[in-house]
């Protein structure tokens, strides 16, 4: 039998190799030539040369013989070479579009090269790929950073046309919202009391305009402690000798939001512009930066802070999730019941304030002053809507028609049709706080412009499809960020042919790359355009609300047995028992399951009794003797 070094090198024919088409058509040409040339009454097959072929990462350099005569020709390049900034031979060009190509996906260099060996392709070794990435991270935070500033000219050229004015010190003011992004939740580690240092290691902070409906990245904070230098050394990053990576001392917090939001503004002032309202979530303290420089007189433009319109919303479901009402105003029997209908009356009350916020900011075209006084009065109606009267929704909601067929109950999907609420007064009480935690005059307030950072979120997303959690990227953690930015500024397909023409490898017009690559960007830009249609809303609604409704009737099928055989953390481990685990994960479930079956036994076990056993007559006081001897009178 042949052993596994001889089958490999006699089948390298049924292998694959990436070249270049005109670079090998050049190639048999020439020869082609040579060989006519040399031999040309030979009748020899030329083929390739397997024991002259080089690898250059991905591309080949090959040459060919004859099979009779002794012709060998030299190796031909089949790849586009490029520069490669630095002293030494020109790499190919597909190396670099390669590596760049990785970061706009969830792949690393093991990924890469199992899907290369899975097609039959050679694959390049480790280090060579690791070594071009790390060139081209490098320059592609160079040319994203530059595209940035290329943004904030654009947003300043759409505020000059508008005729918006200039703060006092000849800056544009613009609106901005913000975020931050960590490779690892930081409320593990340190936070927890597990670990002497925290989980999260490396953030993004990225701020984005809210001058244009496109709402681009505009600046964008790499913060990071790792180093593979100093860290787990003695030597203290960042300021050992050498190289270093880390950016952030070990002792300092990852979770200073205010650092990054600092760095994004002193970049946005240095190209002349200031910031005028700063929309974050309520984790944040990062307006505090905004608001920093003003005092010291570095922007002559005081900040204005307001609230994501979704993070409050998610505040008001809490509140309403741990409030206690009285036993009969929500519909249900068991704890259970009652614990689930609370949760999606939780959700329906806070889509319901969210709901007359949109609507009345809408109508009133952002006019605050009478959007406040519209939606206060819309607390009692609310209250009165949950309950079934809708007098009060026909000339003072924005959301509910208050017709008997139409109304907001009838079309939400988190509640049924028939669902009512019976408070008291004190839960009325307790109502009215809730909603007023949104429709309030102070919250209103927070949240005058009725903005979200919906659009930071989703850059988040962005940048976890490029900075994969679970892997750590040292050295590259900076690059990904930022091609993961360019994309979210110029598209998948916009950003891929623009970061290959930075790196010297155009993408040739009309080619079949070139349309395909066209044909994803119009199609990403679709989808994105069709989820913000009514009609896709609708489909969303529809959807969420048959699944809800199919909750509803598993859980009621279900009702007394949650928690047996799905999975539970130490489920087997020494401890309290499963079912006290279960008791006290998921309610008093069990306990009223016992007290049912307690009854229901007391109930089987009494009638079997009742139905084996003669009936026993019922004895009756005696009566006084009468005068007649031995007669005695019975009550029937």
């Amino acid at each position: 039998m042949p052993s596994f070094v001889h089958v490999f090198f006699s089948t390298e024919g049924n292998t694959y190799r990436l070249v270049h088409r005109d670079k090998l058509t050049n190639m048999w040409n020439s020869v082609f030539a040579e060989h006519r040339a040399m031999s040309p009454k030979c009748k020899g097959t030329l083929v390739i040369d397997n024991e002259s072929e080089k690898q250059v990462g991905l591309c080949w350099q090959e040459a060919a013989r004859c099979t009779k005569c002794e012709y060998k020709s030299g190796r031909f390049k089949l790849y586009h070479e490029v520069r490669a900034g630095k002293r030494g031979p020109k790499c190919a060009g597909i190396n670099r579009t390669a590596a760049a190509g990785l970061t706009k996906t969830r792949t690393d260099k093991l990924g890469l090269r199992v899907l290369m060996l899975s097609m039959m392709h050679p694959a390049p070794g480790q280090t060579a790929l690791q070594r071009r990435s790390n060139e081209v991270c490098d320059r592609i935070e160079e040319v994203v950073k530059e595209d940035l500033t290329r943004e904030r000219t654009k947003v300043k050229e759409v505020c000059r046309i508008r005729g918006d004015e200039p703060s006092t010190s000849g800056r544009t003011v613009i609106d901005i919202e913000s975020d931050g992004q960590y490779n690892n939740p930081i409320f593990y580690g340190s936070a927890a009391g597990n670990t002497p240092y925290q989980s999260g290691t490396q953030t993004s902070y990225a701020v984005f305009e809210n001058v244009t409906h496109k709402k681009k990245c505009v600046a964008v904070d790499i913060r990071s402690k790792l180093c593979n230098i100093g860290h787990g050394t003695e030597k203290e990053c960042p300021t050992h000798e050498g190289i270093c990576r880390a950016n952030v001392k070990e002792q300092e917090s990852i979770g200073n939001e205010v650092a990054g939001a600092t760095a994004c503004i002193k970049d946005l002032l240095e190209d002349g512009i200031e910031v005028g309202t700063l929309t974050s979530d309520a984790d944040t303290d990062a307006y505090r930066a905004a608001r920093k420089l003003y005092v010291t007189g570095k922007s002559a433009t005081k900040p204005k802070h307001e609230l994501c319109t979704v993070h409050v919303s998610r505040g008001q479901k809490r509140i309403v999730k741990k409030q206690t009402f009285s036993n009969g105003m929500l519909p249900g029997r068991t704890e259970v019941q009652l614990k689930r209908t609370q949760d999606r009356f939780s959700h329906d009350v806070a889509r319901r304030c969210t709901s007359e916020c949109n609507n009345a900011h809408k109508q009133f075209a952002g006019d605050t002053k009478k959007v406040e006084r519209a939606l206060a009065k819309l607390v009692p109606v609310i209250i009165s809507c949950y309950q079934g009267g809708h007098n009060g929704c026909r000339s003072l909601s924005f959301s509910c028609r208050g017709n008997k067929g139409n109304n907001w109950l009838t079309n939400t999907s988190y509640l049924p049709r028939t669902f009512r609420i019976r408070p008291n007064t004190a839960d009325i009480a307790k109502l009215t706080t809730c909603i007023e935690y949104r429709l309030g005059t102070s919250m209103l307030k927070k949240t005058s412009s009725n903005r979200n950072t919906n659009k930071a979120e989703a850059a988040n997303r962005s940048i976890v499809a490029s900075v994969v959690r679970g892997v750590t990227y040292t050295r590259n953690y900076s690059g990904r960020v930022h091609s993961a930015v360019n994309t979210l500024n110029r598209g998948l397909g916009g950003s891929v042919h623009y970061l290959m023409g930075k790196l010297d490898s155009p993408v040739p017009a009309g080619s079949r790359v070139a349309r395909q690559l066209l044909s994803i960007q119009k199609m990403r830009e679709k989808q994105s355009q069709w989820h913000a249609t009514d009609k896709a809303k609708k489909a969303r609604m529809a959807k969420r609300k048959a699944r809800y409704k199919l909750h509803a009737t598993t859980m009621k099928d279900r009702e007394g047995y949650l928690g047996r055989g799905i999975y539970k953390r130490g489920m087997l481990l020494p401890g309290p028992t499963y079912q006290q685990r279960i008791r006290h994960d998921h309610g008093d479930y069990y306990a009223l399951d016992a007290r049912r079956r307690v009854k229901r036994a007391i109930k089987t076990l009494t009638q079997k009794s009742t139905k084996h056993t003669p009936k026993s007559k019922k004895s009756t006081p005696k009566r006084k003797k009468t005068t007649q001897r031995g007669t005695k009178s019975r009550k029937k």
